[in-house]
C-alpha cells in the first residue's frame, strides 16, 4: 500500500518523479541516478517514471534495480507510461465542446503555466503521430501528465458522479479520494501490493 505524507495540510498518496532528469549523469555514484536515490529514500510514496512515445497500456509498473553495484540490490518500481495517451487525454479536456470541465486550475495560476501546458502539438508524421514542442519550456505540461498518470494509479478518475466532490473545495476532494472504498489489490510479481 502507498504511504501517505502530508504537505500544507493536504495528504499526498503518491508522488511521481520524472526519471529522465539526472543532474548526476556524469558523476560516478553508487546509485545509478539521483531520481532513483530520492525515490529510494522516499520509498512507498515517491515513484520514478519513464514516458514512452506509445505502449500497449496507458501505464504499467516495472521492477528495476537502482544500484550500479550488483553486490547491493535495491529494487524500485518504475512506472512506464504512454506520453501520447496522457497528452491526448489532457488536451481533450482542455478543448471540450460539451462545456463540461474536468481540468481545473487555481485562479492564481499565471499565464506562463498555461503557455507551458499547451507547449506541444500533435502532428502527423508519415504513418505516425509525434508531439512537437512549440515553446522551449514544457515542464508544467510534464507535471500535468504525471498528475493524470497518478490519478489512474490511484483510480481517482474512476470516481462516479455521486462520489465527485466540489472541485472548488480541495479538502472535499481529499476526503472523497481518501474515503473511497479500496479497489481490489493488484499484486506485482515482486509481491508488492498497490491499491
Amino acid at each position: 500500500a502507498f504511504r501517505a505524507k502530508k504537505y500544507a495540510g493536504f495528504v499526498i498518496k503518491v508522488m511521481l518523479v520524472d526519471s529522465g532528469y539526472n543532474p548526476n549523469s556524469k558523476a560516478a555514484a553508487t546509485v545509478k541516478h539521483r531520481v532513483y536515490q530520492f525515490c529510494l529514500e522516499q520509498k512507498g510514496w515517491a515513484i520514478p517514471t519513464k514516458g514512452h512515445k506509445d505502449q500497449d497500456k496507458p501505464w504499467r509498473f516495472n521492477r528495476i534495480d537502482a544500484y550500479k553495484n550488483k553486490k547491493v540490490s535495491q529494487n524500485l518500481n518504475l512506472v512506464h507510461f504512454s506520453n501520447d495517451y496522457y497528452k491526448q487525454s489532457l488536451y481533450g479536456e482542455l478543448g471540450r465542446e460539451d462545456g463540461r470541465i474536468n481540468w481545473v486550475i487555481p485562479a492564481s495560476i499565471d499565464d506562463e503555466y498555461c503557455r507551458q501546458v499547451v507547449s506541444e502539438v500533435r502532428i502527423s508524421s508519415d504513418r505516425d503521430f509525434v508531439w512537437k514542442k512549440i515553446r522551449r519550456d514544457n515542464h508544467y505540461l510534464d507535471s500535468e501528465v504525471l498528475c493524470l498518470v497518478a490519478s489512474d494509479i490511484l483510480r481517482v478518475r474512476e470516481l462516479s458522479s455521486d462520489e465527485s466532490p466540489n472541485l472548488a473545495d480541495p479538502i472535499a476532494i481529499q476526503k472523497t479520494v481518501l474515503n473511497k472504498p479500496k479497489p481490489l489489490k493488484r499484486r506485482l510479481s515482486s509481491g508488492v501490493n498497490y491499491d
